[in-house]
Parts: structure tokens; C-alpha cells; sequence
């Protein structure tokens, strides 16, 4: 099956359902995937999970009625439950609360680097995507368009509204996950996926994008990272998000380059930041890549930018990262893609797994409006 997908309908319900029924089996294979990794441990069953589900829908509900519509949808069309397909949403905030009662998170992963000045029309943002290597097979690119018209290419999970990607006015998101001693301590909310999502769909500009991050209330720490081309100019910041503060940005440096992986780096949050205890190898890959960013041509090209995530220093930990041998579930950790984004050109740029196995046929790129010959559209309407 194709990682390629894009949906006709602009109606939210019917957009839904359109992903739903051509995606039945990924979606299902998502759900039963995370749910796996929830009971883990024996700190929850599936009921406290699809009550956790049906209250991240109903926040949803309350702050974006059109994406819980979607949501619904999608349940709808996979044949699952609305508060099922709401707990794949919410997937980084039911693993905080999973987290929380261990009384010790998951490390992190996935490495961000944006070069504002490149020889693109405007930035260029790269990023590998590392996560548990059980959901290798069940991402795609999903192309979309709002009822406002904006158009979305999202690199994103079977079931979740958006995760990493780029809109057609020249707005891109990259993400990392962070984990902070206050992670769950509220009530769990709208998803960190939502937001995504929202900045992807409704942003016409990085003023738009900032004033939804400055609104949102997380539940979990997560690094989102804004990256934007407007009139010829370009511009990128990363905002830290977490439980009952304000956002801690992160600006680029004097070259214009910003990297960031999954630690804290404003000020706000570096007191009761976990990952250096649970994942001390996003300290080094934070060194490796910004001294990588210092040696970057000026302005910077993609080629040149995707060459620096090829490391593998640190072994599992590593910025190119494949599973460490006997890794059981929940340790397996592994770059299941390395993403481009080209916000002025509308661009995602793809490849299945890590850096150092892209070679030159590896990449696909997808832009806005979806109009890649292997991106299979969906129609409600033909069902």
C-alpha cells in the first residue's frame, strides 16, 4: 500500500470517513499498536484508555468542533469507536499519564535542523522522525484541503490528525517530544496532535500560528517548531510547550540556523526537564548537530542539510537511530523516516527510515496542492 493518500471531500465528517474506510486496516493496526504500548506494565487497561479517549474528543469538541467531527469520522469510517480513534490522537498525553504513575518517562527521540537562508526560495527545515519501530508500517503522507481551501501535506500516524508538515501558505511544523517533571499533572485536554493540526490547517501566517501555541494548554511537553516563508522572507522559532506555563521559545542563531532535539533549551523549563536522567543521548545529539549547522554552506541546500543526520553516534541513541539488539517493546527505538520541508514551495519531502538508508531513489516529494501521480485520492462519493 501506497504512504501516499489524499482526500476530496472539504467537509470535516466526510473527510473523516473517507480516510477511515480507505484506511481501515492501518488505523486498526494503529490503535491495537498504542494500545499495546498503554497496557504495558499492567498501569491501565483499555477501558481507563477509551475513557481517557473520550475526554481528549470532548476537548477537542470544545476548542475545534470540526476536528472532533473528524475524529468521529474516522471512527466511523475504520469501524472503531470515536473515543478509540480520540486516544490515538491523544497518544503522547495517555503515555505521560502511563509514564507518570511508573514515576519515570520514556527517553526521547527525533532531531530538528532548520537553515532560514538556503538556496531555496525560502527556509529549509529538516527532521528525522524516531519512534517505536512497531509503528513502522502504519504512517503515510496524507494530503487534505479545508473548507477555508488551505491545503495540508502532513507526515502523520493511521488515525492522527497531523504530526509533522506543511500548509499552503508557506507554514511548516516539525515536532520533538519532551518530557518535564509536570507532564500529566492537569487534566489531560486537547492533544499536542490537534494543535498540529490546527497551525497546519487555519495559519496564514507565523503570527497566526503563534497566537494558537500561546492559547494551548498542553498536558505533555512537546517542542513544536514553526517554519515560515512569506514575500520572499523566511523566519523559524521552536516553542516548548508545557503543563501551566507559558511557551519558551527558541530562536535561530546568527547564521540563521536552529537545531533542536529533545531537551529543554529556553529557561523556563530546563528545572524539572527528565530527559537528560531518562535520555541523556538528546545532549549529544544536540551538540553533534548544531556544530553540523555551523559547518552548513551559507545559504544551505537540502542535500547538504540531510547529509548531517548521518550518524550514527551513540548507537541506539544515535541521531540515525535503528533498535539496539534485544531491545523489548518500548525500547525499540528507530528513525522511521527523515522528513524536507520547503514551506515557500509547499514541499514535504519523504524517505522510509533513517538518513543512511536514503539513497537517491529513496525520496518522494508531495506538495500543495496534492498533486503527486502515486498519491491516491479518495472520494466519499465513490464508496
Amino acid at each position: 500500500m501506497s504512504r501516499l493518500v489524499a482526500t476530496a471531500s472539504r467537509r470535516p465528517g466526510e473527510r473523516g470517513r473517507e480516510f477511515g474506510r480507505a484506511r481501515a486496516e492501518l488505523v486498526g493496526a494503529s490503535w491495537a499498536g498504542y494500545l499495546e504500548h498503554f497496557e504495558a506494565g499492567g498501569l491501565c487497561g483499555r477501558e481507563e484508555v477509551e475513557a481517557w479517549g473520550a475526554e481528549a474528543l470532548a476537548a477537542v469538541a470544545a476548542w475545534a468542533p470540526h476536528l472532533a467531527e473528524e475524529i468521529e469520522g474516522i471512527a466511523d469510517g475504520a469501524g472503531l469507536g470515536a473515543a478509540q480513534v480520540a486516544a490515538l490522537n491523544a497518544r503522547t498525553e495517555i503515555l505521560a499519564k502511563v509514564a507518570r504513575r511508573r514515576r519515570l518517562p520514556g527517553r526521547g527521540e527525533c532531531t530538528v535542523m532548520v537553515a532560514v537562508e538556503s538556496e531555496a526560495d525560502g527556509p529549509l527545515g529538516a527532521q528525522t522522525w524516531d519512534w517505536h519501530d512497531e509503528f513502522a508500517t502504519t504512517w503515510l503522507v496524507w494530503g487534505l484541503e479545508e473548507e477555508s481551501g488551505m491545503r495540508v501535506q502532513t507526515l502523520t500516524e493511521a488515525g492522527v490528525l497531523a504530526k509533522l508538515g506543511v500548509n499552503s501558505a508557506g507554514i511548516a511544523v516539525l515536532l520533538n517530544v519532551l518530557h518535564h517533571e509536570d507532564d500529566a499533572s492537569v487534566a489531560l485536554g486537547v492533544p499536542i496532535h490537534a494543535l498540529l493540526r490546527r497551525i497546519l490547517g487555519e495559519s496564514e501566517t507565523i503570527f497566526d500560528a503563534l497566537r494558537l501555541l500561546g492559547s494551548f494548554a498542553p498536558a505533555a511537553s512537546s517542542a513544536v517548531t514553526l517554519v515560515a516563508a512569506e514575500g520572499g522572507e523566511g523566519t523559524a522559532l521552536t516553542a516548548e510547550l508545557r503543563p501551566g506555563a507559558r511557551p519558551g521559545y527558541v530562536l535561530p542563531d546568527e547564521r540563521g540556523h536552529l537545531v533542536h532535539t529533545n531537551h529543554f533549551l529556553s529557561p523556563g523549563g530546563e528545572a524539572g526537564d527528565l530527559e537528560p536522567v531518562v535520555g541523556p543521548d538528546s545532549l549529544f545529539r544536540f551538540e553533534l548537530m548544531r556544530r553540523r549547522a555551523g559547518h552548513l554552506t551559507a545559504p544551505a541546500g537540502g542535500e547538504e542539510m540531510l547529509a548531517a543526520f548521518r550518524s550514527h553516534l551513540g548507537g541506539g541513541g544515535a541521531v540515525c537511530c535503528h533498535p539496539e539488539p534485544g531491545a523489548g517493546l518500548g525500547d525499540r527505538y528507530a528513525t522511521l523516516a527523515t522528513v524536507l520541508v520547503d514551506p515557500a514551495a509547499g514541499r514535504l519531502r519523504f524517505a522510509d527510515g533513517g538518513p543512511c538508508e536514503a539513497g537517491p531513489e529513496s525520496w518522494t516529494e508531495v506538495f500543495v496542492p496534492p498533486n503527486h501521480p502515486d498519491q491516491e485520492v479518495l472520494d466519499v462519493r465513490a464508496n
